[in-house]
């Protein structure tokens, strides 16, 4: 009997511990809420310490968040201070006099089960709002309180207060957005709402007073040493310094300056990096005698030490910045690559651009596949975010789609991967097989993830903060568009519903036309698409996309193949019954990974592959069936359908039966249980019963298994194993008997030995078909001339 050491080890642990009161008032708090709220009714019969009682109060809330569905209602309950929740982020609280209501007490009408706290009032004739909304981070399993303040501008506009996490937010529809220390903010509101930064107000006498106006300065601070892996031209570099700081002593810091803005100038990469070396070679200083490395030494020896201006600085900088954002806006792989590098060295961009460990690139029929492996999930989504905010344009979309680049994250599995049409080359499935990847279940993958981009941008560059083209737009249609953009960029798909049920009223109102709506959705759409985790609403994403009247044919199919592809990344068979809904054809799961069948009337099976193939599925997924009014469609289709053929060319025998799939990523078999007993040499004349199994896989090709049973087992425990034989034949994949068959024994007896393979009669190795058939007969007594 084998012991189970970790059970093992968990009771020797449970035995030894003595857990305090307090110990299993937190294990009770934190395992789910209804034991939380078990918790919690005997925590008046516990003496604890404050500490101890604050810590349970707070593992208690945080239980609130994570798994009740009245969450508002059952934080009031334990007197949850809603407006310390603005001291603790903004630095000040909501009226004090006011008191938080719940939504679901207003008779607003709302779609999501967790409803936020709010409070409404009026300052100074201006509409002022607080909300807290409630979510819980399941990877970083930490409950997440967010108090958003929303007031009426100055200009009669919707102006907003948000926290991210890490940094205090303020915008005012698309006229403002800026982030804003925490000291700041009182004069900030202030100033916004129209009201004197020294002004009492006695309908929000929290608020604090803000600052009189007072001019400021700055100073330009000194570049971190630069640690790019670039190629550099050394010689080319020490050659440009040192006739620069020759060419004119008196001088110097201009000419150099000079030199280094000819050099980004230049249209050139390469010209543009050495300049950047010299850049940061010098950007501490240097001497005028081109010979001391330091200031005190060059000043002692009459020299004069040289820095660059502010201004000088703020201009370099700017230009590589230029530099970075053409790269990162280019359609060559490699310039990409280099410009997110640029990014992630100068620590520039938002959201910082994590470390790619390595990229693959793929040509497709009109643009390339750049793939970016990156160390986790966080810093996918980050890359994300990135890229959608700096490739701002895509060819592949209708001209008045203004979504921007395609980008998919997932991770780096074969076993995620399974059945994805990329996985048929083999550069690419290799490259994803040389990344460590772990399933740790509930859809989570720890290890590296993958993020694919359509190099599809146009060829002529963008600037930096250019999203839209710039319209002549009613107020309405801006209004409607600058509250999209709030609710996008919340990442939150309950406002991206409020957002979409926004559009529609607007659209009903004819605030909006129609076409104006449709755009508006599509944004809201594809945002969801590409929240980190859509699993849970791609329902309410396609319910939401049939809502969408008067959309173009071919807008609606580009829609459709987003949600399709994210679905294919986990069910095949799910995406291809979302893609064919609409004909009349039956999806029939082989298996609803790697392989389906689809039946119909041939006119609908053309039509069923047509739709596919305009999802980008690629020719070869595709393959008739034997039979007729059948087409098989998946990784493993064509290997389906020829599957008999090869096992009878390759070994002879003709085997009937259903073809499974399974046995590994990417793998067929058959199995055959011959009739009756026979009497096996190999296991000393006894009976034995024998079943023949049938396989391919993508790793190991074909071959076939015997498996050798005892008729009558054995009725000692310890010689239970000693008789069951196995027996293997495939081909050899390399040396003198490439292309001939191999045979292999092995009992189970012999598990922990290496196979042993069989002589043929001339004393050496690999056998032809009918050499090997007359071996198997030997051995086994089968012959496989009556595998029919």
């Amino acid at each position: 009997m084998k012991v189970n050491r970790n059970l093992l080890y968990k009771m020797i642990s449970e035995a030894m511990s003595e857990e305090t009161m307090f110990q299993k008032l937190m294990r009770l708090v934190t395992t789910d809420y209804e034991h939380a709220k078990q918790a919690m009714d005997l925590v008046d019969f516990v003496d604890l310490s404050p500490e101890e009682d604050e810590q349970i109060r707070q593992a208690y809330i945080s239980a609130i968040v994570k798994g009740s569905d009245t969450v508002g209602r059952d934080l009031k309950e334990i007197d949850f201070d809603f407006h310390q929740a603005f001291v603790d982020i903004y630095g000040f609280p909501p009226p004090m006099f006011k008191e938080f209501r719940q939504w679901d007490s207003l008779n607003i009408p709302r779609r999501s089960e967790d409803k936020p706290v709010t409070l409404r009032t009026d300052v100074s004739g201006k509409d002022v709002e607080f909300e807290i909304f409630f979510d819980y981070d399941l990877k970083k399993d930490k409950a997440l309180i967010e108090p958003w303040i929303r007031f009426e501008t100055m200009h009669g506009k919707d102006g907003w207060v948000s926290w991210d996490g890490w940094d205090i937010g303020v915008d005012e529809d698309e006229n403002y957005s800026e982030k804003v220390d925490k000291e700041k903010l009182p004069g900030v509101i202030r100033q916004a709402m129209g009201i004197p930064w020294d002004a009492d107000l006695p309908e929000w006498p929290e608020l604090p007073k803000g600052q009189p106006p007072a001019k400021q300065t700055y100073e330009d601070p000194v570049d971190p040493p630069y640690e790019g892996k670039r190629k550099l031209n050394k010689n080319y570099l020490f050659e440009v310094i040192n006739e620069v700081l020759r060419e004119n002593e008196d001088d110097s810091a201009k000419e150099t300056f000079d030199a280094i803005i000819s050099l980004l100038d230049n249209e050139d990469f390469s010209f543009a990096e050495q300049g950047m070396e010299l850049y940061h070679t010098l950007a501490d200083g240097w001497c005028s005698d081109d010979q001391s490395t330091d200031q005190a030494t060059c000043e002692e020896t009459g020299g004069s030490w040289e820095v660059f201006s502010p201004e000088q600085r703020s201009t370099i900088k700017e230009k590589w910045e230029n530099w970075a954002l053409r790269r990162v806006q280019s359609n060559d792989p490699e310039a990409v690559l280099q410009g997110l590098e640029i990014y992630r060295e100068e620590k520039k961009g938002y959201p910082p651009v994590p470390e790619i460990i390595d990229s693959y690139t793929k040509a497709g029929g009109h643009f390339d596949y750049l793939f970016m492996a990156v160390k986790n999930q966080d810093d996918a989504e980050d890359l994300k975010k990135f890229l959608w905010g700096y490739r701002t344009k895509a060819l592949s979309r209708p001209k008045q789609d203004k979504r921007g680049s395609k980008v998919y994250w997932f991770a780096a599995s074969v076993r995620n991967q399974t059945g994805n049409w990329m996985m048929k080359e083999k550069g690419y499935a290799d490259w994803i097989a040389s990344f460590s990847q772990d399933y740790d279940g509930r859809g989570i993958w720890k290890g590296a993830y993958i993020v694919e981009i359509l190099l599809d941008m146009p060829e002529k560059p963008l600037q930096e903060n250019l999203i839209y083209e710039d319209e002549e737009e009613d107020d309405n249609y801006a209004m409607i568009t600058a509250k999209v953009k709030k609710f996008i960029d919340a990442e939150d798909f309950e406002f991206y519903k409020q957002g979409f049920d926004l559009v529609d009223v607007y659209d009903m109102s004819d605030l909006i036309t129609q076409e104006e709506a449709n755009g508006l959705k599509e944004k809201i759409l594809d945002a969801a698409l590409n929240l980190p985790s859509p699993r849970e609403i791609i329902d309410e994403i396609k319910e939401m996309l049939d809502e969408i009247k008067g959309l173009s044919e071919e807008k609606r199919l580009d829609l459709e193949w987003e949600i399709y592809h994210y679905l294919s990344m986990g069910s095949l068979e799910e995406a291809v019954e979302y893609a064919l809904r609409k004909l009349d054809v039956k999806v029939i799961a082989i298996d609803p990974v790697t392989l389906l069948a689809l039946e119909g009337e041939p006119k609908e099976l053309e039509k069923a592959k047509a739709r596919l193939r305009r999802f980008g599925q690629e020719e070869e997924l595709f393959a008739p069936a034997p039979k007729p009014g059948l087409l098989l469609f998946g990784s493993l289709a064509e290997r389906y359908v020829t599957f008999h053929k090869e096992i009878e060319e390759i070994f002879g025998a003709t085997p009937g039966g259903a073809i499974q799939v399974g046995g590994g990523d990417l793998a067929l078999y058959l199995r055959v249980d011959y009739p009756g007993t026979v009497k096996a040499p190999i296991a000393n004349n006894h009976d034995v019963t024998v079943s023949i199994t049938f396989e391919w896989s993508v790793e190991l090709g074909f071959g076939m298994e015997f498996t050798l049973v005892p008729a009558k087992l054995a009725t000692q425990p310890s010689q239970l194993l000693n008789d069951y034989y196995g027996i293997w034949v495939d081909q050899w994949k390399e040396g003198p008997n490439i292309g001939k068959l191999e045979i292999g024994i092995q009992s189970e007896e012999d598990d922990f030995e290496d196979n042993k393979s069989v002589q043929n009669d001339n004393g050496t190795y690999g056998f032809t078909k009918e050499e090997m058939k007359k071996k198997i007969l030997e051995l086994t007594g089968i012959d496989l001339d009556e595998i029919n």
